[in-house]
């Protein structure tokens, strides 16, 4: 028992995940409009052509501050 024990206590602590709300009105797809993200005071544009690891990097760090 002690060897599972000392396994649980030396493995690091992840930090919480937060989930954040997201609510979609209407669809953009094929439409060539933006379509503006507000998290927070924070507001992301996001173009048709948009690169898709920007945006993910975006929103993880804004999640990351709430």
């Amino acid at each position: 028992m002690w060897y599972w024990v000392s396994k649980f206590k030396a493995k690091p602590v992840s930090p919480p995940v937060h989930i954040v709300p997201v609510e979609v009105q209407g669809s953009v797809e094929g439409t060539g409009k933006s379509l503006s993200i507000r998290v927070g005071e924070a507001v992301v544009e996001v173009s048709p052509g948009y690169d898709p690891d920007l945006l993910r990097n975006v929103v993880r760090t804004l999640a990351s501050l709430c």
